[in-house]
């Protein structure tokens, strides 16, 4: 079994590169990622490992490297994880977002091309837009809110495009919030957990009433490892941790857990689509037999204690965005 990992250097994507080479059954895992947002540091464990081979590509530009990744490696399963930016960051910036449909099109006619065996899209729960109250199972209506969940959105209907004209065997995924270890600092958990670390206020915009379902990233990693033995072709499976929390519940779970903080949760003002609620169901994947493994506050407190003891990872990209912020303000 050879499987390539697009975004393989980044937060879930390590996460999954670390869990499939704890199973026997890889001949070989390839991660591509550019390195934009991912980080080598996130797999520097994983290179001394015989069956693993890294490039450095840019799926919308290298393209003679792309080629050589799939004549030399020939990879028979994709999982497909790469996307630039984030919602924040796509507001700022909104023509990032389009990189993720024409890499997702550059690797869909690669898989055409070289005959793959499984594509799996790896997409997300804000597709659905806000729920403002029940679940969102697979056949709900996309109504995406900003460009990078419109971006993920489109680029799932190119892959079942795919499918239904040129029969790629694509598989799509939308998942929940994830946190876990290497999650970056941007994102909220992360965000909150090494301010209380270091003793700095917890910003929660909009009153922190915004819901998000919370998964363990290891528990999504168990989630595409069954669907590869398991999932159907041309189907799309949700898989959500089944912890509905409001974000200033995020943020008072983190201080409890960290009780030698003296940081204090602040309300901020408010920021653009800033959805009020994501929920879904994921009955589909739980026939199959999946379930999370993990409870919220026992996941978060190991996610807390790996950040207590890498602070070499994190802190540096702390005082850079730090920097950044009071560049920003003119000081």
């Amino acid at each position: 079994m050879r499987i390539l990992i697009t975004g393989g250097a980044g937060f879930i994507g390590s996460n999954f590169a670390r869990f499939v080479l704890s199973k026997e059954e890889p001949e070989s895992v390839i991660i591509v990622d550019n390195l934009s947002t991912g980080r080598i540091e996130n797999i520097y464990q994983l290179l001394s490992d015989p069956r693993l081979k890294f490039f450095q590509c840019d799926l919308t530009k290298d393209f003679s490297l792309l080629d050589f990744i799939f004549r030399r490696c020939s990879p028979r399963i994709i999982f497909h994880f790469a996307a630039e930016a984030h919602v924040d960051e796509s507001i700022r910036n909104p023509l990032i977002a389009s990189s993720n449909f024409l890499m997702t099109n550059i690797l869909l006619e690669k898989a055409r091309e070289y005959g793959v065996e499984k594509f799996f899209h790896i997409s997300t729960d804000e597709v659905y837009g806000p729920i403002p109250s029940g679940f969102a199972d697979e056949s709900y209506p996309l109504n995406p809110s900003s460009p990078y969940s419109a971006s993920k959105a489109a680029s799932d209907l190119l892959c079942l495009a795919y499918f239904k004209t040129y029969k790629v065997p694509v598989i799509i995924t939308r998942c929940t919030n994830n946190f876990g270890p290497y999650l970056d600092v941007r994102r909220l958990t992360a965000r909150h957990i090494t301010n209380a670390l270091l003793g700095y206020e917890l910003p929660i915009w909009d009153g922190g009433g915004q819901v998000r379902d919370w998964l363990f990233v290891e528990d999504h990693c168990s989630a595409l490892w069954l669907l590869l033995e398991k999932g159907k072709i041309g189907e799309i499976y949700n898989i959500a941790g089944g912890n509905l929390l409001r974000n200033i519940e995020v943020a008072e779970a983190i201080l409890r857990l960290i009780p030698e903080s003296k940081s204090k949760i602040v309300l901020r003002g408010s920021r653009p689509a800033h959805d009020i609620r994501y929920a879904l169901n994921a009955d589909k994947i739980k026939e199959l037999g999946w379930e999370p493994r993990y409870k919220f506050e026992e996941a978060l407190k190991m996610t807390i204690e790996w950040y207590k003891k890498n602070e070499h990872w994190w802190r540096e990209k702390k005082r850079e965005i730090e920097e950044e912020f009071y560049k920003s303000l003119g000081r």
